[in-house]
C-alpha cells in the first residue's frame, strides 16, 4: 500500500488543525481520546499535544479519522512514509 504523501509538500502545518477540518472536530477529537486512552492505561507519558499531532498524521495519511480502518498493512505504511519522519 502506498500512503500518498502531498500533504507535506506544502511546509510545515497543524496536524490537528488540517484534520479538524478534514473529518470533523468531533471524529478527530474521538479517535485521538481512545489512543490516549490506552497509551495512558499502559504509562505512556509523553506530552499529549506530541501524540496528538502524531494520530493526527497517521488519519491524514490513512484518509480516514476511524481507527478502525487502520490496518496492519496501512500502520506500515504510514510509519515508513517520509511524511512521518516529519510530524510535529
Amino acid at each position: 500500500m502506498t500512503i500518498p504523501t502531498a500533504i507535506t509538500s506544502r511546509g510545515r502545518f497543524q496536524r490537528p488543525t488540517l484534520a479538524h477540518r478534514v473529518f470533523g472536530e468531533s471524529a478527530v477529537d474521538a479517535a485521538v481520546g481512545k489512543v490516549l486512552a490506552v497509551l495512558g492505561d499502559w504509562g505512556y507519558q509523553r506530552r499529549p499535544s506530541q501524540l496528538t499531532s502524531a494520530v493526527c498524521q497517521i488519519l491524514l495519511l490513512n484518509r480516514s479519522p476511524r481507527l478502525e480502518d487502520l490496518s496492519t498493512t496501512a500502520l506500515d505504511a504510514v510509519r515508513a512514509s517520509a511524511a512521518m519522519q516529519d510530524s510535529e
